[in-house]
């Protein structure tokens, strides 16, 4: 099932603090896309941000349409975004029977990645049968794993992302946005890549 929550904060402040919603979360397992956002205005500055998520068996995306703040005082505007999915395909490939040794591989592909003009911060994991791995880049890599034919596999992939406008960094964070595909692959000719959810791993 794909899984989504978001949460965006800001907070200005000027010998007290305002936080108006301090927070907002939202997390769902369905397709469609989840959206938090916070702004504020003192007579120090303003602060806001946006973000969204979404999820679908192979894709996420997480992006923040804004992160800015303007302060003299201090303050902050952070987003920070979640969304996975988690799957089985049952190893197979014409040929070969039951027990039989098969490879399969995952990939992380980035389709499209923009950087934050402020800080920002990323991690990304796939998974595939017992084995893990993470990555804090938006580089692609994979996962290589060696199995038997009639093995269930559970593919998986988690990606988060946050950026954050500091006032006494003096930097703003604006339109982030990371889209991952997640791809099985095999060397062996035929090789199941249907997931249980009718989803072509591809």
């Amino acid at each position: 099932m794909p899984s989504v929550s978001v949460q965006a904060d800001t907070v200005i402040a000027d010998g007290s603090f305002y936080s108006d919603p301090p927070f907002v979360r939202e997390q769902g397992n369905d397709l469609r896309t989840y959206q938090a956002s916070t702004g504020l205005t003192s007579p120090t500055g303003t602060a806001e941000t946006s973000c969204t998520t979404s999820a679908s068996m192979g894709r996420l995306r997480t992006a923040s349409s804004q992160a800015a703040f303007d302060s003299v005082l201090g303050g902050s505007a952070s987003c920070s975004t979640d969304a996975s999915f988690s799957d089985f395909v049952v190893a197979s490939a014409p040929g070969l029977a039951a027990g039989d040794a098969i490879t399969y591989e995952i990939k992380a592909k980035f389709v499209a990645s923009k950087p934050s003009t402020g800080k920002e911060s990323i991690s990304m994991c796939v998974g595939l049968g017992d084995s893990f791995q993470c990555s804090e880049t938006s580089k692609p890599f994979k996962l290589k794993l060696r199995t038997t034919v009639g093995t269930v596999l559970q593919v998986r992939a988690q990606l988060g992302t946050s950026v954050r406008a500091d006032s006494e960094q003096r930097s703003t964070a604006i339109a982030s946005t990371k889209l991952v595909r997640v791809i099985l692959a095999s060397p062996t000719a035929g090789a199941n890549l249907i997931g249980t959810s009718g989803y072509l791993y591809r």
